[in-house]
């Protein structure tokens, strides 16, 4: 079997078996999908009523719909596929890692798909929904959206393992994680325009929030081939800086188990 191939068969294996452990508790899953697609409908509402009373510079109610539905549907992927890219740091902290030391599948992937957050199908519900319905998109827009999507989520499952390879330097890290995740999916979901010149370059650089909200909204809008390439060699650098770094770290979490063995 080529690597590729198992690479799916792995993700496809872990889908599955993930899957149904959330659907024994029907009920559970239900509510909070339910419960974050609420939320995200709410902010439609917000925004709906902002525009009937005030204007946005360069911006109109449809845009925002747009970046809110890219938003979410690349969190809802990212969620749903990677869900323990929330957690690193929490594994790295409680040395979780070892058990995927053992396997001779990759191990950040592996680590990263083990579990999935299918709450989060919510979001991923939302997004083309409200896409659709809002903004009403022809089919040149809805490819595009799918490749927003994907590049969104390759960039918030990058910048969470960028944030939780935190713990291999600083120990317990999972509250910073969090913090900065929080951080750039609160800068996300607002266009740039409101911000002054040198926050609008620290969200295209420190903290992408801009590369998985205001840009992919310009390129649906104008359908650059030179902004969708920007856009795909942002995911593709921040994926070779996430791994850089964790495999870096992972240096200093494979010596100190090393020690402790001897010990």
């Amino acid at each position: 079997m080529n690597r590729p191939r198992a690479l799916l068969s792995l993700l496809y294996n872990y889908a599955r078996a993930n899957a149904q452990g959330a659907l024994e508790y029907r009920a559970s899953l239900i509510s909070q999908a339910m419960g974050m697609l609420l939320n995200d409908v709410l902010w439609v509402v917000f925004w709906t009523a902002y525009f009937e009373r005030f204007e946005l510079p360069g911006w109109t109610r449809e845009d925002v719909i747009a970046l809110w539905a890219v938003l979410a549907a690349s969190v809802g992927l990212a969620n749903v596929l990677f869900g323990n890219a929330m957690r690193l740091a929490t594994l790295i902290e409680r040395g979780e890692l070892d058990f995927y030391l053992t396997l001779p599948k990759p191990l950040l992937l592996h680590a990263l798909i083990s579990r999935m957050m299918l709450m989060s199908i919510g979001d991923l519900v939302f997004g083309p929904l409200s896409f659709g319905i809002y903004c009403h998109p022809g089919l040149r827009e809805w490819l595009l959206f799918g490749l927003a999507m994907l590049t969104g989520a390759a960039i918030l499952v990058s910048f969470l393992v960028i944030a939780g390879s935190l713990a291999f330097w600083l120990g317990r890290a999972q509250s910073i994680a969090s913090q900065l995740f929080g951080v750039l999916i609160n800068f996300s979901t607002y266009p740039t325009a409101i911000f002054g010149e040198r926050v609008r370059l620290l969200l295209y650089t420190l903290v992408p929030a801009a590369l998985i909200g205001t840009l992919p909204v310009e390129l649906i809008k104008s359908a650059r081939p030179v902004l969708a390439a920007e856009l795909l060699g942002a995911a593709v650098l921040m994926m070779a800086l996430a791994g850089l770094i964790f495999h870096r770290g992972l240096r200093r979490y494979e010596s100190g188990n090393l020690i402790a063995m001897r010990e």
